[in-house]
């Protein structure tokens, strides 16, 4: 960053409320990587199940999906649907 711009970031902190701003965004990416922490432990290093599907269905809130590097995305409101078969 070149030292106007840097100057005139500082300078317009106050008007906006930029503390705030910047704790605020600095807590959220906290939560954001300690969350992607937990769904790589959950999903990719403990031991899991895969599912083949014939006729898949999805259903998902695309205001709550978390990609996780370049592994694939995290949908934690997901519904999933297919032609189930139950073995007794």
């Amino acid at each position: 960053m070149n030292n106007d711009l840097a100057k005139s970031v500082e300078a317009s902190l106050p008007k906006y409320n930029g503390q705030a701003i910047i704790v605020e965004e600095t807590s959220r990416d906290l939560n954001i990587k300690k969350l992607k922490a937990e769904y790589k432990n959950k999903f990719l290093e403990q031991p899991h199940f895969e599912i083949t599907f014939e006729q898949m269905n999805v259903a998902y809130d695309p205001r709550n999906i978390l990609p996780i590097d370049n592994k694939g995305t995290v949908y934690p409101n997901i519904r999933v649907s297919d032609k189930w078969e139950f073995s007794q």
